[in-house]
């Protein structure tokens, strides 16, 4: 299963905060352009402890009950489509990722592509270094 996006709960700043607030809660037709419903969420990097991780009681959205030691263990977490895919850390300048499962290809360089910006960041641009580990299943 792929978590897509879902219109009417994404939010950007191309639609007023009170715009989207009144088409939640009266339904009103929105005027705000959303992605595709299709439209893959991209992939993010997230840091130990973020608060998409451990902000809802309810995580199966985000990470599979296997997982879901993951969250209260400051693992550092990697959301591929919306769902954590793989932990991330540093190890001599280079970013590691290690997935939770199989990677498409499409997914891989998507991930790799993230990394190496995620390094250049953290190492302020000295390095892109970037190294996707054995599935850690």
């Amino acid at each position: 299963m792929r978590m897509r996006w879902h219109p009417s709960a994404t939010w950007s700043s191309s639609c007023p905060l009170s715009e989207m607030i009144t088409h939640l809660t009266t339904g009103a037709p929105r005027r705000c352009r959303f992605p595709d419903p299709g439209t893959p969420a991209p992939v993010r990097f997230l840091p130990a402890f973020d608060n998409v991780i451990l902000g809802y009681h309810d995580r199966s959205r985000i990470i599979d009950d296997v997982h879901r030691g993951l969250s209260v263990t400051g693992a550092r977490v990697v959301l591929v489509d919306g769902r954590a895919a793989a932990t991330w850390s540093v190890e001599a300048g280079t970013v590691v990722v290690t997935p939770l499962g199989r990677f498409a290809r499409a997914d891989r360089t998507a991930v790799a592509e993230q990394g190496q910006a995620l390094a250049s960041f953290l190492s302020d641009d000295d390095s892109d270094r970037v190294r996707i580990a054995a599935s850690s299943h």
